[in-house]
């Protein structure tokens, strides 16, 4: 018994070592997750909002993203620079909330 508790404690240990070595090395390298974004859509306009991005220090903001697409005489699609439009999102106000039973 005594074992696989010191085994539990070294593998703990390992594992937190390993992450204080991997978080900073994850910290430099910003990345967007789109795959947390709520996608709407308004005409010509895809919407996505609240799109979660790690910048080089490892704060995540969040940001609204409008690409409007355009047609060709062929059916063809297009977006081009001017037509993507990146703003911050609004803080979202959660401190107010209460846990327990509502009526």
């Amino acid at each position: 018994m005594r074992s696989s508790v010191q085994f539990a404690a070294a593998a703990a240990l390992a594992v937190t070592a390993a992450g204080a070595q991997v978080a900073p090395a994850l910290a430099d390298d910003p990345t967007v997750y789109l795959e947390a974004a709520t996608v709407g859509t308004a005409g010509e306009t895809l919407r996505l909002t609240r799109v979660p991005v790690r910048k080089a220090n490892g704060d995540i903001v969040y940001k609204d993203v409008d690409i409007r697409f355009r047609t060709t005489a062929a059916g063809g699609l297009s977006a081009k620079g001017v037509d993507i439009k990146v703003s911050d999102s609004p803080n979202l106000q959660s401190g107010g909330f209460a846990a327990g039973l509502y009526r």
